[in-house]
């Protein structure tokens, strides 16, 4: 299957001090991003709190950070405070690019593919990306009017980032999550050895000195619409967690939401009516 990320946009960065800006902010270590090693990474506030998340890749001389449209306006914003003192640029470069989703689509050459998370690959003019997850998984970033065009939804990408756990931060949940509660540092996300960046010490402090009480999880069931992002589940009649993404299926319900560690084991609902029951599974990420 071939599907059009539509549902996704890019912030382009470049510049003489495009390293030392995106270092001194983001999460990640950009000195390790390169034409073959991209990485998830958050730009967050001084409080640690996800300001935006995204996956980070380099293509050509141009650092492209990858993440949902509805999300784009408020990163971008929140990146251009601190990039006045660097000489570089910040740029909505959504309309310059176009990235297709591969879903267990067979190759002829699979010694030309990334073969492991975080892996990206550049044949010609695309860019090659991995993703893991139960299915095959692979972008392609191409700039546009270079191929056909394929309008299809990417629904199906979606629901294969939550059935995996990768998140993501959209408008609802900006500025209300550290980045230990979205499981970032079991997917390499956060660098503890880069130095300084905004947030970095409570991010590390968590890390090193913290006791996570929380943790995000997949659950499932049955549902006939959509719940809100941000909203909480219950737990017998209680309110508890955030719901961090979801897609349904038909009926059927795939939601990310962080939950106590300490109740993970235990039973879920949707709203007080403690009539939708989901079923819960802690997330193993690829080592």
């Amino acid at each position: 299957m071939i599907v059009k990320l539509n549902s996704f946009g890019l912030l382009g960065i470049k510049g003489n001090d495009a390293v030392k800006f995106l270092q001194g902010q983001i999460s990640c270590d950009v000195s390790k991003i390169t034409e073959s090693n991209s990485s998830l990474a958050v730009h967050a506030d001084p409080k640690g709190r996800i300001l935006s998340l995204f996956r980070i890749f380099l293509k050509d001389d141009t650092y492209l950070l990858q993440l949902p449209k509805e999300s784009l306006k408020f990163a971008k914003n929140a990146l251009e405070k601190y990039k006045v003192f660097y000489k570089s640029t910040l740029e909505d470069v959504t309309d310059q690019y176009d990235c297709f989703g591969f879903i267990d689509e067979p190759f002829t050459d699979t010694h030309a593919l990334p073969d492991h998370e975080n892996n990206c690959v550049t044949a010609g003019n695309a860019t090659l990306l991995f993703w893991s997850g139960k299915h095959t998984r692979y972008e392609v970033i191409l700039p546009v009017d270079t191929h056909e065009h394929s309008d299809s939804d990417d629904e199906p990408w979606r629901l294969c980032d939550i059935e995996y756990g990768y998140p993501q931060v959209y408008p609802k949940t900006t500025e209300k999550l550290l980045p230990h509660y979205l499981n970032l540092n079991e997917l390499d996300a956060l660098s503890f050895t880069k130095g300084c960046y905004t947030g970095q010490e409570i991010i590390a402090r968590m890390e090193h000195l913290g006791k996570l009480k929380k943790k995000m999880y997949y659950l499932k069931g049955y549902a006939s619409e959509l719940p809100e992002l941000g909203s909480s589940l219950y737990h017998h009649e209680k309110r508890v967690g955030t719901i961090i993404n979801a897609m349904l299926d038909k009926h059927e319900l795939h939601l990310l939401a962080i939950l106590p560690i300490s109740k993970s084991e235990e039973t879920f609902y949707l709203d007080e009516t403690l009539k939708d029951l989901l079923t819960v599974s802690e997330l193993k990420y690829r080592s």
